[in-house]
């Protein structure tokens, strides 16, 4: 199998070696699309791995859009248009000769490698967004079957692969994020700007209001944070969203100080949510029994593809609603 990985980077000059360094014993071609708004030295920091690794000629002019180091790096000057990231990582994918593509970020690393069935078209891998946190994503799929993105932001692959078959796959992707809380700030203030435009002209896009309420949550506008969320329940969204929403709606009531609104959407999102960890972990903070948090803690010590609702449901039967308190 020839994997080819596909990286975005811009002003990651302290973490793109570290990727680098992690996907090389199974990329068989790396294909980096650097925009060209960056102002750092990532383009330096990429040019050396490529001259150190692979040989071949080093990047003396970002006028010349594209450098090849002996046809297993091949890196392109990329001009952003339209605030897509879409677009730029569907340019990337256009410049892939692998069987597989897998797409992984600047500030990421990969941490393990579980090689796809090929039987299937594309894989659900594993996120690690902290050390508490971490998520199913999509960044594993057949090359040539028509497998694109999505969303100008929170680009997906998901749309183009409703009829394809997924393998559920070991491989684990961790963040390895080095930004400031400012930084991080700006990007959410940025992305914020951005969706709410994105709402203007796609409407119909059921995801965006959800996202919109999280912004608002993390910026600490928590009335705007609870107008989006109640909006996004209305949306087509899956159910796993609905509970998140709900999760947001816990969140932002608690904030408001108003406990009955709180914890009745806490008990909804327990209800939609197909894997609810982080319902359990708000539950664990409401309830006043000590034995019904010893055995929450249980449960959340799991993976959260190893609980279930099943689970969740299992507990609350155990126990009247009088002692959980919610």
């Amino acid at each position: 199998m020839k994997l080819s990985v596909c990286i975005i980077a811009r002003d990651c000059e302290n973490t793109i070696l570290d990727c680098l360094n992690s996907i090389k014993p199974y990329a068989k071609e790396l294909v980096i699309v650097i925009d060209t708004r960056t102002k750092d030295n990532t383009w330096n920091e990429v040019d050396a791995f490529g001259c150190n690794n692979y040989g071949g000629a080093t990047i003396t002019d970002r006028a010349k859009l594209e450098y090849n180091f002996s046809g297993k790096l091949k890196i392109y000057f990329y001009k952003w248009l339209n605030d897509s990231f879409a677009d730029a990582r569907n340019f990337a994918i256009s410049k892939c000769t692998g069987d597989w593509i897998l797409q992984i970020d600047s500030d990421e690393v990969l941490v393990s490698f579980d090689k796809p069935d090929n039987e299937c078209d594309y894989c659900e891998s594993t996120l690690l967004q902290t050390e508490h946190q971490q998520y199913p994503t999509y960044r594993m799929f057949k090359n040539n079957i028509g497998i694109k993105y999505t969303n100008a932001t929170h680009e997906t692959i998901e749309a183009s692969c409703l009829n394809l078959k997924k393998d559920i796959n070991g491989t684990i992707i961790k963040n390895n994020k080095q930004s400031t809380p400012e930084q991080d700030l700006e990007k959410v203030k940025w992305l914020l700007e951005r969706q709410l435009k994105e709402l203007e002209t796609e409407p119909e896009n059921e995801s965006l209001n959800y996202r919109i309420a999280g912004y608002y949550r993390t910026l600490g506008d928590i009335k705007n944070a609870r107008d989006y969320a109640l909006l996004s329940l209305s949306d087509i969204i899956n159910d796993e969203c609905k509970a998140l929403s709900c999760l947001a709606l816990y969140a932002c009531y608690k904030a408001l100080n108003k406990d009955y609104f709180a914890k009745k959407y806490l008990q909804m999102s327990l209800g939609f949510c197909e894997d609810s960890r982080l319902g359990n972990l708000a539950l664990y903070e409401e309830t006043k029994n000590e034995s019904i948090k010893e055995k929450l803690l249980t449960i959340n010590s799991k993976l959260p593809n190893d609980l279930s609702q099943a689970q969740v449901i299992e507990i609350l039967n155990n126990y009247q609603h009088e002692e959980i308190q919610i």
